[in-house]
């Protein structure tokens, strides 16, 4: 796995489920936490959990290839809660 092409990808698609799930000053939170997220050193961290306060690490799974697209499933531990990135190339 390619953290740092990937990174763009993830961060979008976290992004977005933050501003649907709650709003823009948790998107705003949730994109300072992510500036300190050093890639290929540190977990990135699951939005559902940072929502409630907490920091939960979130773990990639295997890639998915799909007729119209490939997904990286992305899944925190702690809630349960998983996060299917589209790669794009």
């Amino acid at each position: 796995m390619d953290m740092h092409r990937e990174m763009p990808w993830v961060r979008r698609a976290l992004e977005e489920w933050i501003l649907e799930s709650a709003g823009d000053a948790d998107a705003k939170r949730f994109a300072k936490r992510w500036s300190r997220v050093r890639p290929g050193v540190d977990a990135l961290p699951c939005p559902n959990c940072f929502l409630e306060g907490d920091d939960q690490p979130l773990a990639p799974l295997d890639v998915q290839e799909g007729a119209m697209v490939t997904l990286r499933p992305w899944l925190c531990a702690h809630c349960k809660e998983q996060f299917d990135v589209p790669l794009e190339d």
